[in-house]
Order: structure tokens, then C-alpha cells, then sequence
């Protein structure tokens, strides 16, 4: 057999020659060679991809950090944004494990409070002994945000609350009916579906706020941009003065109420009107006011009624000296169709107070 085999190779060695098998080794090299080069090439594209993945998760990785973060500072609650996101965070409260709540339900949220619970989830709740601050704000970021009042946030009576919707197009959606000491809320629009807003202090309104369903809103001042009745029956009460700064409307039958104790102003440029619907502005000066505050101020305003009845009663107390318990200077009042309007002014006899001003 092996002679065979050596028989063999010599008569291939004879055919071929020594410079035949040099050039058969050459072919051989120049083949694992290319091979080489090949693998070597295919590996490189390989890395290529691996690396190109890799920057694709890191950049990932940095649009989860573009979060809302609750924090404290000065004690107070605070849940800002470092960076612009579109967010839909709700704040709600649990009164049986006495925490505060922070839901979204876009992005994670971050915490930087000692004992919270949930960072890096999209719900964040706060220990109520952690806050000992009475101030709630909340600041969006630059794109358009949703920002819910859940009908269970109850923190208590000494809490304020403030929302700061930022650049954007932001809608707040106002569901509770708890007390709280003050409401400060900039949006575009603010929703409100709560029978009940009540604060023991101030409340201002920059915002266009649509009643969705009967609403009574009491305080102390009380300014409101702009309200919407949509037909549900709408009452302002404040203690001390309610100033209207927009357009106030009462649609479809509903009635609205605007009353002041402290007096009721409709500020330059601002309009109160009804389309079938009944609207009663209200104001009693109980008090003496630095410089020439009235009872009810109409002034560089419209009042117009197209289809449904405007009441105006203006009073002054004793106590206001001086005072008019309605003034119509630079007033536009405008009746439409089958509407009307009704002034009253009553100013007391001692006072020396007038009822009407024009």
C-alpha cells in the first residue's frame, strides 16, 4: 500500500516539477491570503455594527433621563423638569398611607426625596412626614403638557398649590373638591369636571378655565383670565375682590354669578356676555380701600347680553366712604335680539357714597 502511494508522488513530482510545485505552494498562500483578508474584512464589518448598536442604546439611554423630578426645596414640594418633554402627570393623594402621589403616564419620573419610593417608575410617592413645607408647585417644560388634579388630592387645608405650565400648549384638568389655602394655575386651558374649588386665600386663574360641570369656586381674591360656562350653572364667590381680566360667557341657559365683598372689577378690555343664558354680577364694599375703589368696576369694559338677561347690583356699606357702588366710566353695555340688562347701585345714606357713576 505505502509503496503504492510513493510510487505515486514521484511520478506527480516527476510530471510536475520542481517549478510546477512552487507555483502550486503560491497559489495555495495566495488563496489563504485572500481568505485572510476576507475574514479580516467581514470581522471589521462586524465591529462596525456592534459599535453602531451600542450608540444606538446610549442615545436611548438619554431620552429616558428627559424626566419630571420631585424634589424639595425649602422643604416645599417641588416637581419640575430639567429638560423639555411632553408630559401627562397626575398629583393625587393617598390619606390612608398619608403620601402624596405623582403619576405619568408617559415618562419615568425621577426623586431626589429620602424615602420616596418609585424612582425611575412611572409613579412616585412621597411620605407626607418628608414635606414640611405647605407649598406644592409643579413647572412643565416647553412642549404641550397635561397636568390632572385627581379628585382625591386632599393634602389638607394648609397646602397651596401652584402650576406653572411653562411654553407649550398646556391643558390642567381640575377634579378635586378638596380645601386648600391658595390655587395659582398658568396654563392655556384649564378643564374643570369639580363641583367644589375652595381655598381659604387667594386663587388666580391665567388660564381659559371651561366648566364642565356645575361649579361653585370660593375664596378670598379671586382673579380669573377667562371662563367658559358650557351650560352648566357657575358661581364665583370671593371674600375680598374678583377680578375679571378676560372674557367671561354663559351659554345655553346657564346662570353665572360673579360677587365680590370686597368688589368686583372688570379690568380693561375684559367682556362679560350670555347667549341665552342668565348672568348676575355682584358686589358689596363693606370696606374703606386705598384710592378710588367701587363697589362693582366696569370700566373700559363690555357687558353684552344677546338672548339672556345681565344683573348688575352695585352696594356700598357705611364703612365706604366716598365710594360708588357701580361705576360705568368708559363701560360699553350692549343688549342683542331679546336681551337685557338690569343695573342696580345702592349706596348707603350715610356714606356719602353714590349708587351709579357714569
Amino acid at each position: 500500500m505505502n509503496s503504492g502511494v510513493d510510487e505515486m508522488s514521484e511520478r506527480v513530482s516527476g510530471a510536475i516539477g520542481m517549478s510546477g510545485i512552487l507555483r502550486v505552494l503560491r497559489d495555495v498562500s495566495r488563496g489563504f491570503g485572500e481568505a485572510g483578508v476576507t475574514a479580516a474584512r467581514r470581522w471589521g464589518r462586524g465591529r462596525s455594527k456592534v459599535r453602531n448598536r451600542r450608540a444606538r442604546v446610549e442615545r436611548l439611554e438619554e431620552r429616558l433621563l428627559l424626566t419630571l423630578n420631585v424634589g424639595l426645596s425649602q422643604g416645599n414640594l417641588l416637581v419640575d423638569e430639567p429638560s423639555a418633554g411632553a408630559d401627562d402627570l397626575t398629583l393625587d393623594y393617598d390619606s390612608s398611607k398619608n403620601e402624596f402621589i405623582f403619576r405619568d403616564a408617559v415618562n419615568n419620573l425621577t426623586t431626589s426625596i429620602t424615602g420616596a419610593t418609585g424612582g425611575g417608575t412611572k409613579e412616585i410617592r412621597v411620605p407626607k412626614n418628608r414635606v414640611s413645607g405647605d407649598l406644592i408647585t409643579v413647572q412643565t417644560g416647553a412642549l404641550g403638557d397635561v397636568i390632572t388634579v385627581a379628585s382625591g388630592f386632599a393634602p389638607g387645608t394648609s397646602r397651596s398649590l401652584t402650576i406653572e405650565g411653562g411654553a407649550g400648549s398646556d391643558t390642567v384638568k381640575w377634579n378635586s373638591s378638596a380645601q386648600l389655602t391658595a390655587i395659582s394655575v398658568t396654563a392655556e386651558s384649564t378643564e374643570s369636571s369639580s363641583t367644589l374649588i375652595r381655598t381659604s386665600g387667594s386663587q388666580t386663574w391665567s388660564t381659559v378655565v371651561s366648566v364642565l360641570s356645575p361649579l361653585e369656586m370660593t375664596g378670598g381674591n379671586i382673579s380669573l383670565q377667562s371662563l367658559i360656562t358650557n351650560s352648566k350653572n357657575t358661581k364665583v364667590s370671593g371674600t375680598g375682590v374678583v377680578l375679571v381680566a378676560g372674557a367671561v360667557t354663559a351659554t345655553a341657559g346657564a346662570t353665572l354669578e360673579l360677587s365680590g365683598n370686597g368688589g368686583l372689577v372688570l379690568g380693561a378690555g375684559s367682556e362679560v356676555s350670555t347667549v341665552q343664558g342668565a348672568i348676575t354680577l355682584r358686589a358689596l364694599l363693606t370696606q374703606g380701600t386705598a384710592g378710588d375703589v367701587s363697589g362693582l368696576q366696569i370700566q373700559d369694559s363690555t357687558v353684552k347680553a344677546q338672548g339672556g338677561t345681565i344683573t348688575i347690583m352695585g352696594e356700598t356699606s357705611a364703612a365706604a366712604v366716598g365710594r360708588a357702588a357701580v361705576d360705568l366710566v368708559g363701560a360699553k353695555l350692549i343688549t342683542q335680539g331679546t336681551g337685557s340688562i338690569l343695573l342696580t347701585g345702592i349706596a348707603a345714606e350715610s356714606s356719602s357714597s353714590v349708587g351709579i357713576r357714569i
